[in-house]
């Protein structure tokens, strides 16, 4: 297995690991804090392995603290920080957690201890519970090894390399499996990291950057200076080719890439030499190294090597989730093209299903964007008596842009079941904390807006019915 810990040697130890506004640690730094780590560990006196959960907000510590878990034998369990202290507590249980750490303990219950680091894990056992998004449906416990972590962070390196000097910046959290991709591409690389910075998106010096569509098209619109950036990591969401001609033509270093908790961070990403080229970067990219996909017939896409996690955990156990040849079914769409690159089309779990006919919301989202007028968009799907769902459009839109002229211009470009009933403001608060948008809050939202319709219609009626002193049905509104 690759050596976690190859970066306590003297000539890492002086270079910089962590950057932030209020100073620069080292990797001796780090190699401290893990020492200290381990001893408030050790005089816990944890059964081994304990199921540990780590909520802190500090990512220094949260390195260092599952650093030493490892070297400990235990299992890392990082909680999303914006859930609710009952949904918390509800993980906990399902979990079967005993220890939950949410800030680091005082100084004086750490005591250093004697390096050098081991880990006190085998390659092959279950090293961190991390949760998927649950941005469609229930989030699931992920059980990831440290053969598939590392796997994954390796097979990156070799299609993304880093070295000494390169820094990446910290902008995913540590409960999702990118951030602990990015800390562990830059422990092996010897890189380093740092912290986003309250007055700037991207601070000074930074190199690489990983961030979602949305994010992206934000930093372009507000002129952010990615001037001095090496690659531009794009993924959770299809790019939108609209996105990827404007960065391109700034000459931003995109590279856009695929991947899910389940295979520990990237599945398929762009190459050094697509950066430019708008037809793979309107694509997944490439199959990473030891990574194995297979499309069915339904263009569902399965996922198999030796990234793949254990399982979920369910009920004190973990529950393998491969079928007979070992394939596990992601619930995405997607297909190759035929520079054998991977494209996604959607999420089997987002389909809306209208009389009949299947409709890819991310499809149609990506046609919205491509109009350019607006900045952003979500389709889910919204309850209707005669076609089971009819999809709806929610739109921040761009100045200028309306309506009817985004009908007309969808109508020119898809089938006519596809082109949204309605097209609501985007709310002004969303719920949506994760990195990806929370359909299940935009589907409650669209129904809501239907019932106030119902509602306002037969309000109407009643005045009718009074004037009137008759009696008629309340009616639907109409969809086309």
């Amino acid at each position: 297995m690759t050596d976690l810990f190859h970066w306590t040697d003297r000539k890492t130890l002086v270079r910089p690991f962590l950057l932030s506004s209020d100073g620069d640690l080292t990797y001796g730094d780090l190699l401290r804090l893990v020492g200290r780590w381990r001893g408030f560990i050790r005089s816990r006196q944890y059964a081994k392995p304990t199921r540990v959960a780590l909520a802190m907000a500090d990512p220094l510590h949260t390195i260092a603290a599952t650093l030493a878990l490892w070297c400990e034998g235990h299992i890392v369990c990082p909680l999303h920080l914006h859930w609710s202290g009952e949904a918390r507590a509800h993980l906990l249980e399902t979990l079967g957690v005993n220890v939950c750490i949410a800030k680091p303990p005082e100084p004086r219950h750490m005591n250093d201890v004697a390096k050098p680091l081991d880990i006190g894990l085998s390659q092959h056992a279950l090293a961190m519970l991390l949760y998927t998004s649950g941005s469609c449906a229930a989030p699931k416990g992920c059980c990831l090894t440290l053969a598939a972590l590392l796997g994954n962070a390796s097979a990156s390196l070799r299609n993304m390399p880093l070295g000494i000097g390169d820094v990446w910046l910290l902008s995913l959290p540590l409960f999702h499996v990118g951030g602990w991709g990015l800390v562990l591409r830059t422990l092996l690389s010897g890189s380093a990291l740092a912290l986003p910075a309250r007055n700037a998106p991207i601070p000074a010096g930074v190199t690489h950057v990983s961030c979602v569509p949305t994010q992206l098209a934000r930093w372009l619109e507000q002129g952010v200076d990615l001037s001095g950036i090496e690659a531009v990591l794009v993924g959770g969401a299809p790019i939108p080719r609209i996105l990827v001609e404007r960065a391109v033509h700034r000459d931003i270093p995109l590279f856009t890439t695929y991947g899910c908790t389940e295979m520990a961070s990237q599945v398929s990403t762009t190459r050094p030499n697509e950066r430019d080229d708008f037809e793979s970067l309107s694509t997944a990219g490439h199959v990473l190294e030891g990574h194995q996909v297979h499309i069915a017939e339904t263009r569902e896409i399965f996922l198999r090597g030796p990234c793949l996690a254990l399982g979920y955990w369910q009920n004190g156990a973990i529950i393998d989730f491969r079928d007979a040849q070992g394939w596990y079914r992601s619930g995405d769409f997607g297909y190759f093209d035929e520079a054998g690159r991977l494209c996604i089309l959607g999420r089997k779990d987002n389909l809306i299903i209208s009389g009949g006919e299947n409709i890819q919301p991310e499809r149609v989202e990506g046609v919205i964007l491509e109009s350019g007028l607006v900045s952003r968009c979500v389709v889910v799907g919204r309850d209707h008596p005669t076609w089971g769902q009819r999809p709806i459009a929610f739109c921040e839109w761009l100045e200028g842009g309306d309506e009817q002229e985004l009908a007309t211009y969808l109508s020119a470009y898809l089938p006519r079941y596809k082109v949204p009933d309605a097209f609501l403001p985007w709310p002004s608060v969303p719920k949506s904390q994760g990195l990806k948008i929370d359909r299940k809050e935009f589907q409650r939202l669209a129904n809501h807006s239907l019932n106030r319709a119902l509602e306002s219609e037969n309000r109407k009626n009643l005045t009718r019915q009074s004037r009137n002193q008759g009696f008629s049905s309340p009616t639907l509104p109409s969809f086309p």
